[in-house]
């Protein structure tokens, strides 16, 4: 839908789970008046990650595809070395932070760093979420490699904003989330659209 904040129009996409889902749904922006796209997601939270924290992802690791993952000879190790990581807009990312702060101070905590899009669920295995975190990623998610990528074919910026969501390392996805883990997730929901709603009302 079309929506307005403070006298300025805005397009809210939603999209279903997984990377060609949300490439094609930036990439059908093309010809349009889009300047900057922002991701709203959720993420799986590594390295000191906690439930409730707001990722900002600085940069985004291409892991996409299921196919890979299934391949008897497949390495995530070989993956980082040979793959290629792709940048979200670093000044867009600074702001993005920097109006998250005047929305609700400092909780939840905005970690900023690289993520991991990765193409199958049945991946995260405890071996390679290990390696994930040894290489310095801070979350694992399913969309943002392609959405950084698609901005940058089109000459848009882009960021992500995720809510960690889950701790895979530390417990299974599909384990139920406590009381006051679910109210820090929906504060972190909510601070997110807060956030981009007021860089929405701030935009030249």
């Amino acid at each position: 839908f079309v929506g307005e904040a403070d006298g300025r129009n805005f397009t809210f996409v939603h999209s279903g789970i997984g990377d060609r889902l949300l490439g094609d749904a930036v990439l059908l922006m093309n010809g349009g008046p889009v300047r900057d796209v922002i991701f709203a997601g959720t993420s799986g939270g590594l390295k000191n990650c906690v439930i409730g924290d707001i990722v900002a992802a600085e940069s985004a690791f291409d892991g996409e595809g299921f196919s890979r993952y299934s391949a008897k000879d497949f390495s995530l190790s070989n993956l980082l070395q040979n793959g290629r990581t792709i940048p979200g807009n670093t000044d867009l990312t600074y702001h993005l932070c920097a109006l998250k702060n005047m929305v609700s101070g400092n909780t939840p905590a905005v970690k900023k760093g690289d993520v991991f899009t990765i193409g199958s669920l049945l991946a995260e295995t405890e071996e390679n979420l290990v390696v994930l975190e040894n290489s310095g990623f801070i979350g694992i998610e399913m969309e943002l490699s392609a959405v950084y990528s698609a901005a940058a074919a089109l000459g848009i910026r882009a960021s992500g904003l995720l809510a960690v969501s889950d701790l895979p390392v530390k417990r299974p996805i599909w384990e139920a989330l406590g009381t006051e883990d679910k109210r820090c997730l929906s504060l972190s929901i909510e601070t997110i659209v807060e956030t981009i709603m007021r860089f929405v009302g701030t935009c030249d």
